[in-house]
C-alpha cells in the first residue's frame, strides 16, 4: 500500500484507506491526513485536492462541513496551519485549463465568473477535455457539471457531443443537468419532442421531479405537454414547469375553467409569477405573462375559481398572492 502517495498532503505513503460514500470509492490516506478527514479538521488544500478526487458533495467532504474554499467549521479537532495549505482560487487556475477544470468540478455552482474564465480558452479545447472526462472518468458529479458546461460555455459547439450523450443522459439523476445542455445546444425542433419522451419514460412514479427539467426549453410545447401530463396529486412542481415555460393568461384561465387537476396547476403558476420571490427562480427564467391582465383583474379571476373550489390550498394561495400584492 505504501507505494502510493496520500491523495491529500501527495507527500507521504499512504497508510490507511477511509471508506467514501459508495463501496468501492476509498480515501487514501497517510495516518494524519485519515485523522484530520474523519475529525472534519482537513486543511483548505487537503480538502481541495480529495474533492477534486471524490467530488465536491462526497461524505466528509460536503457543505456541511466545509466551505467552498475549504475552510473547516464543524471541525472536531483543531485545524493546523491553515495559512500554509491555501486552495487554489479562480486566479491561480484560469490560465491553465486542466487546473481550471480541477477547480471547477469543486465549485458549488457553476458561476459566472467561472465561466467566463472557461470561455477565454479555445471553445474545442473545452469540449475535448470535458468529453474525456465524462468517457475516461465516469465521475457523475463531474459529469453533470460537464453538462452544464456546454449549456453556459459551449452552447451549438457541443451539439454533436451532447446529442451522443443521449442514450445515457437523458435519465435521472443526471436529466436535470442533461436537459440544460441539451436546451442550450441541440436545435430545438429536435431537442424537444426527445426531452419530452425522456421525461416520459424516465420511470419515475411522480412525472413532475423530471419535468422540471423542461423548464430549461421555455418553450409553448411544454405548456400544451403538461395538459395532458399533470395527474392528482397536483405537485407545485407541475405550476413552477409551467411558470418557468411560458405560460399565458389565456392558457391560465382556461386551466382554471377545466378544474381540476388543470385548474390547481393554474393557481400554483400564476402564484408563482405573481409572488416570483417565492418561486426558487434562477435568473435566466423570466416569469411574466405578456397578455396578463392587471393584478386586479386576476385576482378576481382566482377568487371567483375559490369560489368553485374553497379548498385550503386555494384560499391559502389566494391569501399570500393578495398580500404580496399589497406590499408592491
Amino acid at each position: 500500500m505504501n507505494r502510493f502517495m496520500c491523495q491529500a498532503c501527495l507527500t507521504s505513503p499512504v497508510d490507511r484507506q477511509v471508506s467514501g460514500e459508495v463501496a468501492d470509492d476509498r480515501y487514501m490516506l497517510c495516518n494524519p491526513c485519515a485523522e484530520r478527514l474523519e475529525n472534519l479538521a482537513l486543511r483548505p488544500l487537503e480538502w481541495y485536492r480529495l474533492a477534486v478526487l471524490h467530488g465536491r458533495l462526497t461524505y466528509l467532504l460536503h457543505d456541511d462541513f466545509y466551505d467552498q474554499g475549504g475552510k473547516a467549521y464543524q471541525n472536531r479537532i483543531p485545524v493546523k496551519q491553515v495559512s500554509l495549505f491555501p486552495a487554489p482560487k479562480l486566479a491561480d487556475v484560469e490560465d491553465n485549463l486542466a487546473a481550471l477544470l480541477d477547480f471547477t468540478m469543486t465549485r458549488w455552482h457553476l458561476s459566472d465568473e467561472v465561466s467566463a474564465a472557461l470561455r477565454a480558452h479555445d471553445k474545442n479545447a473545452v469540449l475535448t477535455k470535458i468529453s474525456a472526462l465524462v468517457e475516461n472518468r465516469q465521475r457523475p458529479w463531474e459529469e453533470a457539471r460537464s453538462y452544464e458546461i456546454a449549456a453556459d460555455v459551449l452552447g451549438p459547439v457541443a451539439e454533436e457531443w451532447v446529442r451522443s450523450r443521449w442514450e445515457s443522459a437523458s435519465r435521472a439523476p443526471l436529466l436535470h443537468s442533461f436537459m440544460r445542455a441539451v436546451a442550450a445546444c441541440m436545435p430545438r425542433e429536435e431537442a424537444i419532442p426527445m426531452a419530452l419522451a425522456a421525461v416520459e419514460q424516465s420511470g419515475l412514479s411522480d412525472l413532475s421531479v423530471p419535468a422540471l427539467s423542461l423548464a430549461q426549453f421555455r418553450s409553448p410545447k411544454v405548456i400544451d405537454w403538461i395538459d395532458g401530463m399533470a395527474t392528482s396529486p397536483v405537485s407545485n412542481r407541475w405550476g413552477l414547469l409551467a411558470a418557468r415555460s411560458g405560460l399565458s393568461w389565456a392558457t391560465a384561465t382556461r386551466w382554471l375553467d377545466k378544474g381540476r387537476p388543470m385548474s390547481l396547476v393554474a393557481m400554483d403558476a400564476l402564484g408563482i409569477i405573481m409572488r416570483p420571490e417565492h418561486g426558487g427562480r434562477p435568473s435566466r427564467f423570466p416569469l411574466k405573462m405578456d397578455d396578463a391582465p392587471s393584478s386586479d383583474a386576476i385576482l378576481a379571476r382566482l377568487r371567483e375559481y375559490a369560489l368553485r373550489d374553497p379548498v385550503p390550498r386555494v384560499t391559502q394561495m389566494i391569501d399570500r398572492i393578495v398580500a404580496a400584492s399589497a406590499d408592491t
